[in-house]
């Protein structure tokens, strides 16, 4: 059995920063903790047992959280091979509050600095995205830079991503669900 990605003991606040799809899920369970000030703090066991959720109820999140995950991440051999013609006139927007929110997130896992890597994945009709921090940059990226105050956010996009990543915005969203980052693309609606 292959090694799971998320697990009970992650804190809920890195899952949703790496991983923006586990905002839906988990509130699909009626789990908010994704919104929740402890979320930088509260493991997703932790979450679920203090909500009363049982252990059932945990294993079936950390079951859909990672098929979701492996939908994103699974098939590497899909991956294409050479880098989009246009890929230097790659677009995609930030906005202030996320901008300012990503800081926050890599400061809390001093990674402060470090350049976000949105990645996506086709699943079914619709991008499934993905993202994390990574020390530098690779050849094949794309780097697009948003000003916050006096730190700069660097967004890493794989070039040879053009056609599922051109056009994306990222931003943070507060609900009366919840809160978390939300990557759409406008320009494949």
């Amino acid at each position: 059995m292959a090694e799971k990605t998320i697990k009970p003991g992650m804190i809920i606040g890195e899952i949703v920063g790496m991983f923006p799809e586990a905002t839906d899920i988990m509130l699909s369970y009626g789990l908010h903790c994704v919104g929740c000030h402890v979320n930088m703090y509260e493991t997703l066991e932790q979450g679920m047992m203090g909500h009363g959720f049982t252990q059932e109820q945990l294993g079936d999140m950390l079951e859909e959280l990672n098929d979701c995950w492996d939908e994103v991440y699974g098939d590497k051999k899909s991956e294409p091979k050479e880098i989009h013609p246009d890929a230097e006139k790659m677009k995609a927007t930030v906005t202030k509050k996320a901008a300012e929110k990503v800081i926050t997130v890599a400061e809390g896992e001093k990674k402060a600095g470090w350049p976000l890597r949105i990645k996506a994945k086709k699943v079914g009709e619709k991008n499934r995205y993905a993202m994390d921090f990574e020390e530098k940059a690779s050849e094949f990226d794309k780097l697009i830079e948003k000003k916050s105050g006096d730190q700069t956010v660097t967004i890493l996009l794989d070039k040879r991503e053009y056609e599922k990543l051109n056009g994306i915005k990222i931003d943070y969203v507060v609900t009366e669900k919840g809160e978390g980052f939300k990557i759409t693309n406008p320009s494949q609606v």
